[in-house]
């Protein structure tokens, strides 16, 4: 008989007939966190490249800002999504920025209706992307200014007219 005692020849078997459906639950739920970290990943990318997108239409009125970037998250997450069962998304435009919050759940399927695994049912995330709207018209005036004062400050250096320290006498 080797090295099994006569009494202990089932105890294999049943050892892994208890062990085998824990490591089987246990490998779907990382199978399922694997696809939970993924569908994350890929909503956050989506939602700030939309809000990115749409922050660059300054002069354009907000509700049309609102349909692209809507439109724009709605194609970039289609076909992209693995296990994500229910999301939904809540858009905001104003006169500073893009914001895109997004609420989505991961079900895990041999939960569902499990007492014991209740808590562990689904994986909920939630996120929020924000693009600040630019107007490249006013930042290029305001880069201009800001390079004339530099351009007057450089030449009162030059000129060896500088300004008194606070506290000397003139």
């Amino acid at each position: 008989m080797g090295m099994f005692r006569k009494d202990a020849r089932g105890s294999a078997t049943i050892e892994m007939a208890v062990l085998m459906p824990m490591i089987a639950v246990l490998m779907i739920l990382l199978i399922y966190l694997a696809l939970y970290l993924y569908d994350r990943t890929v909503l956050y990318g989506d939602a700030y490249l939309a809000a990115l997108r749409a922050s660059e239409l300054s002069e354009e009125r907000s509700e049309e800002v609102y349909a692209k970037a809507d439109a724009w998250f709605s194609s970039l997450k289609e076909g992209q999504l693995i296990a994500l069962s229910e999301m939904s998304r809540e858009l905001t435009v104003d006169a500073k920025g893009v914001r895109i919050l997004y609420n989505g759940e991961v079900v895990v399927p041999i939960m569902t209706g499990n007492m014991i695994f209740d808590q562990w049912e689904s994986f909920c995330f939630s996120g929020d992307a924000y693009a600040a709207r630019h107007r490249p018209v006013t930042f290029i005036r305001r880069c201009r200014v800001l390079e004339e004062l530099l351009g007057q400050e450089e030449e009162a250096e030059n000129s060896g007219e500088t300004e008194p320290e606070v506290g000397q006498i003139q």
